[in-house]
């Protein structure tokens, strides 16, 4: 097959929780004569590779959660039995001796996805061989686009890449590579081997293509940001090292680094990419780094200087005293947030996703030196923001993280992001949720941008499920936003992944006047048709009050190897929600796992296209309203 020049095949190897939305896979490249990288949103044009070999699992049967044990002994004593090594594996040989073989099994793909945890289901710590072939009518470039921990990838009989299961804080997404190779004339060999884990097992998964493409040479990337530096702390006598993205080295590349006030402090065009930076002529503080090929861009951030000196001025000020500015109390959640990050419990300053966990906070520590006006003003610039409001219901402080978009001027429409159930249950800025997944916060700050929303990440006092005193956090969280920031109060919305997402529904059918729409991905809804539930014809839950939905808006995606809710459920749930609300809808996203698969990109502009009615005074009343009911359940948890 010969595709015309234009034409995009993507290559990513995914065992992570998100999965690479909307690909599918080529089977053979046609001739190109340069490369350039498309990965645009939606993809321009994909197709899928269409038969695989897989050959596993191999478990080593006296210590199978060792993965290099489980790889090395197990995996190569059996290949060796029909190929020298994992070097020379290929699809005629694995083909001709898997005929009569336990361990291989053809699989034919109609997607990007391979899931292996339901091929198999039996084997939760193994390894498995991909073995695929690409045809090539002449000797091109391609460029492989990988995501996969722990494992490795062979091209030809030589290893062009390979994961351990700690590189770079040891997940998925912390490990995207995009590797220039060169595929021969006539039939190239691609070997994928992964390793699944007990505590991946619902999501062992491999995507696998290849990108290749025409004339004009350039490079798109889209906005993607992350891991583009070494180090993301960088002292102000080191330079700072780029790491990715792996660009041919022929390709024109520009770099910029844009201080804190947004003006650019270094640039350079050449016929590569630099792969240093000198931070000696910059004076400390945070920086944002792009980088440009084409029409294509990668962004990072990077703090250069010392963290504690910007920190130190700020510990004196009084942050707990009886009467305080906004100021003092606003730098609360920054400081705690720093001492967290130091305590030995939690530092890791090896670890790319501690740097950039610290980099949030130099960036809010630098603005806040700046701004000593007694307000906190520098929660209304764009990024994110550790805020924090006094509870009426119980006089606590409850902090949260706010994100401000990037060029957007007067009122800013706001999402409020429902809290999932995570585990352990750790105080805020402790937890997962809010701060322990960078990449995850990335994926909702360029979906904001975008659209300019501004986005709320609240704790909803933990896996407080549907009591008033989690829907009195999102209501607070609210007011507290409106009252400082110039939020359109006919523009809020409520975004959830699994429970979050129920909770946003059903705090929708508890407030509606508060909100626009709803965007949720796989909503933890149940229908609770237990056999009593049924003898009193009483729907529970989100089902309980679903007919409070008439005329809002909601938009559920589901993934298609999602599982949650249950199929039956969702069925049950679309049919009842279009009969009451016919702007609703609900959208399978092709190779989706259980996670936000970036749907913040999809939801956003949806969401935006809606308002309401809603006022200040709403939003008021019904946090007056959540407020009383919190307080009733604190009073009944004290003296049942």
């Amino acid at each position: 097959m010969k595709p015309k020049r234009g034409v995009l095949i993507l290559v990513a190897v995914s065992v992570s929780l998100l999965a690479v939305p909307g690909v599918m896979w080529m089977r053979d490249v046609g001739a190109v004569d340069r490369l350039s990288l498309f990965l645009t949103d939606p993809p321009i044009h994909m197709e899928h590779i269409q038969r695989w070999q897989l050959v596993g699992p191999f478990k080593d049967p006296t210590n199978g959660s060792e993965e290099e044990v489980v790889a090395r002994e197990v995996a190569n004593d059996y290949l060796r039995s029909w190929s020298d090594s994992e070097e020379t594996i290929n699809m005629r040989r694995a083909a001709r001796s898997c005929m009569f073989r336990r361990r291989c099994r053809s699989y034919e793909s109609t997607g990007s996805l391979i899931p292996l945890y339901q091929l198999f289901p039996e084997d939760q710590s193994s390894a498995v061989y991909a073995i695929g072939t690409i045809t090539c009518s002449h000797a091109m470039a391609v460029v492989l686009d990988i995501n996969v921990v722990p494992g490795a990838v062979w091209l030809n009989g030589r290893r062009v890449l390979s994961f351990a299961a700690t590189e770079h804080g040891g997940t998925g997404l912390q490990t995207r590579r995009l590797l220039p190779l060169e595929l021969k004339s006539g039939v190239n060999d691609l070997v994928i081997k992964t390793v699944g884990k007990l505590t991946q097992q619902r999501d062992w998964m491999l995507s696998v293509g290849i990108a290749s493409e025409g004339e004009s040479g350039d490079i798109w990337l889209g906005r993607r940001s992350g891991n583009l530096v070494e180090r993301h702390l960088v002292s102000a006598v080191e330079p700072i090292d780029i790491v990715q993205p792996s660009f041919p080295i022929s390709m024109p590349v520009r770099v910029s680094l844009v201080d804190i006030n947004g003006a650019v402090t270094y640039g350079v065009f050449s016929p590569g990419w630099p792969k240093r930076i000198p931070t000696s002529a910059l004076p400390e503080g945070y920086y944002r780094i792009t980088l440009s090929a084409g029409e294509s861009s990668a962004m990072d951030e990077v703090f250069v200087g010392d963290v504690a000196e910007q920190i130190k001025p700020l510990m004196v000020e009084p942050t707990r005293a009886p009467t305080l500015s906004q100021r003092s109390i606003q730098l609360d959640p920054l400081l705690q947030r720093y001492k967290i990050l130091m305590s030995p419990q939690y530092a890791h300053p090896e670890e790319s996703s501690w740097q950039r966990k610290m980099v949030l906070v130099a960036k809010n520590a630098v603005l806040a030196n700046r701004m000593k006006d007694g307000d906190a003003d520098w929660t209304k610039t764009p990024g994110f923001h550790f805020r924090v409001y006094i509870s009426r219901s119980d006089g606590s402080r409850q902090p949260y993280l706010v994100y401000m978009p990037r060029g957007v001027s007067g009122l800013v429409p706001l999402v409020v992001e429902m809290p999932y159930a995570t585990q352990p249950l750790r105080p805020f800025l402790e937890s997962a949720l809010a701060i322990g997944y960078p990449d995850a916060l990335e994926d909702l700050a360029e979906a904001a941008d975008r659209v300019g929303f501004a986005v709320a990440v609240i704790d909803g006092r933990g896996n407080a499920g549907f009591s008033s005193l989690g829907e009195s956090d999102a209501l607070e969280v609210i007011s507290d936003l409106v009252s400082a920031l110039p939020v359109d109060e006919m523009r809020i919305y409520l975004y959830g992944t699994c429970e979050g997402g129920a909770r946003a529904l059903k705090l929708a059918e508890d407030y509606p006047a508060v909100f626009a729409a709803v965007g949720v991905y796989g909503p933890a809804i149940d229908t609770n048709d237990s056999w009593m539930t049924k003898l009193i014809a009483r729907k529970q839950g989100v089902f309980a009050e679903l007919q409070n939905l008439n005329g809002i808006p909601v938009h559920v995606e589901e993934g298609q190897f999602d599982n949650v809710p249950s199929r039956d459920t969702l069925d049950e749930f679309m049919k009842r929600l279009r009969a009451i609300s016919s702007r609703s809808m609900l959208v399978t996203q092709k190779d989706g796992l259980h996670g936000t698969n970036a749907a913040e990109s999809r939801v956003f502009p949806w969401l935006m296209q809606f308002q309401s009615h809603g006022t200040r005074s709403d939003i008021a009343t019904a946090t007056d309203d959540v407020v009383s009911k919190a307080e009733s359940e604190m009073a009944e948890t004290k003296n049942p």
